[in-house]
């Protein structure tokens, strides 16, 4: 069996397994209300933590699924420092499959992934003397999906140090940002969301222009070799 297959295999195994949690709890939620669920999780915060790192990990194999719902469903169910600790760790999870996962694969493969998505065609052609400072502005623009960027990061071989400082600390700002709109988000007037979504928003600007600028920079000094 080619690795592709292997793959797809492990994605659909994945997306079978979140459909079967799917059906085993819903009876169980659907007669909630939020403030029952909020309490039955907040009793049973090992389980639950838990049950969230495991759609972390079947979010690695699924591209579809943005992590961003994942982190802010974290940030609503549980207070702000056990919400930070469990997205942060998922976060570190996801970076890690998904590098690893490139390198499985191949450059030809994550190439043929990339296709599919329109929007992630631009981060192909990575300068090799810019590793660290590409992992850190693709991650923090929220702007290309992280499963992506982590395979073509391992299929290009990136340094996984490189790779995982420069994602976890393009990612941080981010992930702790959209923890907090999680916390907040029965509030959507307080302080702390309309903050939060301000930060989101503008890490994301700041972090594109600055991603344009080094790339229109890298491309002129190209040009005159």
């Amino acid at each position: 069996m080619s690795k592709s297959k292997i793959l797809k295999f492990a994605q659909a195994a994945a997306l079978i397994l979140i459909l079967a949690l799917t059906v085993i709890f819903w009876p169980k939620l659907k007669d909630m209300s939020v403030d029952d669920f909020l309490a039955h999780t907040s009793a049973n915060i090992w389980v639950t933590a838990l049950i969230f790192m495991i759609f972390y990990i079947l979010k690695s194999f699924i591209i579809v699924i943005p992590v961003l719902v994942l982190q802010i469903a974290v940030g609503i169910i549980f207070p702000v420092p056990a919400a930070l600790a469990v997205n942060l760790l998922g976060m570190i999870v996801t970076l890690m499959i998904s590098y690893y996962l490139g390198r499985f694969t191949g450059r030809a493969y994550v190439e043929k992934l990339i296709k599919k998505y329109p929007r992630a065609s631009a981060i192909k052609d990575i300068p090799s003397r810019n590793e660290f400072v590409f992992c850190f502005l693709t991650h923090s623009m929220c702007l290309f999906p992280m499963n992506i960027i982590g395979m073509l990061a391992g299929s290009l071989d990136i340094d996984r140090i490189k790779y995982l400082c420069g994602a976890f600390l393009g990612s941080f700002i981010r992930v702790v940002s959209v923890t907090i709109i999680g916390t907040s988000a029965m509030d959507p007037s307080s302080p702390e969301f309309i903050l939060s979504v301000a930060v989101t928003v503008l890490v994301s600007i700041a972090s594109f222009l600055m991603y344009r600028f080094r790339r229109r920079r890298s491309g002129e000094a190209d040009n005159k070799k």
